[in-house]
């Protein structure tokens, strides 16, 4: 979100520039008279750098979709879909069945297809079933159960519990065991323990003890807006929210600001430059009445932090695009804490 380095991690740690100028001086030579989008180039690039250190588990991303992606050109072991929200509709289609058909794409055949969704697309169940890939769906073949603040996973291979409350996504955090559990793979309880309690993703939740507080997260589709929502009305805040918000053109701004609006009417909404997909304040701010606006994010940033007062929060939201500049500022107060 910061620097390209973060595009690959050995070992939990980013490499090198020269590592990666390495691998797509490596990628130049062998393409020929081949023609390469950028992302085409930096994937090849990462998966040189992976192949080179020789590990023994990779964790591959899937950048857009599934089944014409860039990373597809691999045979994975285990395939995973989280869930099929509206989203890149201009590319993979209109509705969730036209999206759950790209995506399971990246099933293969006699490999498990792990699905996070209880109510997942037919298309996608049904490509599974054409292929002859193994679905290994949550509510069917594996479960998540509630007890109080704990939860429990569940499958064929038994129970885990109990099991904290995860900082990501509690049913994200099931499909990644689901998924370690039909890999065959082994681990201690213990470091599953650790990960859930511990591991985060920049910019999804993000909470940086800050004066006042501050969470960033990505949230630029309604499904994502509606898991921050949840997330807000249960944090234990003292003050209000103030929300500092871009999204792109080509996103729903309105149904991701209807599950958000009500939570606050201090709203600084700003533009974003990211060429044809570029958006103006005013995008967002003609469905949230009392917004201010702002030509960019640390523009609308810095006003917020003026108007905050003590026991205030600062959401940071939209878009990653809304999310970077302000966690490039923060960065280095965050890297000493």
């Amino acid at each position: 979100m910061i620097h390209y380095t973060e595009t690959v991690r050995i070992q939990g740690k980013e490499l090198s520039d020269a590592a990666h100028i390495a691998a797509f001086v490596e990628i130049e030579k062998a393409r020929q008279a081949t023609t390469l989008t950028p992302f085409e180039f930096n994937t090849l690039g990462a998966f040189c750098l992976i192949k080179w250190a020789q590990v023994d588990v990779a964790i591959i991303e899937v950048g857009m979709g599934g089944r014409d992606d860039a990373t597809n050109i691999l045979t994975p072991d285990v395939s995973v879909i989280t869930n099929v929200a509206l989203d890149h509709e201009d590319w993979l289609g209109k509705g969730t069945e036209a999206i759950g058909e790209i995506k399971a794409g990246i099933f293969r055949s006699g490999r498990p297809a792990v699905i996070g969704q209880h109510q997942a697309p037919e298309s996608m169940l049904r490509h599974a079933q054409q292929i002859g890939a193994i679905p290994h769906q949550n509510g069917v073949d594996w479960h998540i159960t509630e007890s109080g603040d704990e939860w429990a996973f569940s499958d064929k291979l038994g129970e885990i519990t109990p099991l904290s409350p995860p900082k990501m996504p509690r049913d994200n955090v099931a499909t990644a065991i689901a998924a370690l559990r039909v890999s065959g793979l082994k681990f201690e309880r213990a470091a599953l323990h650790d990960v859930i309690h511990e591991a985060n993703l920049p910019g999804r939740f993000q909470i940086i003890d800050h004066h006042p507080a501050v969470i960033l997260d990505v949230a630029h589709n309604p499904h994502a807006a509606a898991y921050l929502a949840e997330r807000l009305r249960n944090y234990p805040k003292k003050g209000k929210y103030l929300f500092v918000i871009g999204m792109l053109i080509n996103k729903d701004i309105k149904g991701t600001v209807d599950y958000l609006k009500d939570l606050s009417e201090e709203w600084y909404c700003c533009g974003i430059q990211a060429g044809p997909r570029s958006s103006k304040a005013e995008d967002t701010a003609q469905y949230l009445p009392a917004a201010k606006l702002f030509p960019d994010i640390l523009s609308g940033w810095d006003a917020a932090k003026s108007d905050a007062n003590p026991g205030d929060v600062i959401v940071v939201c939209g878009s990653f695009y809304s999310v970077a500049p302000v966690l490039n500022e923060l960065n280095p107060a965050i890297a000493q804490s």
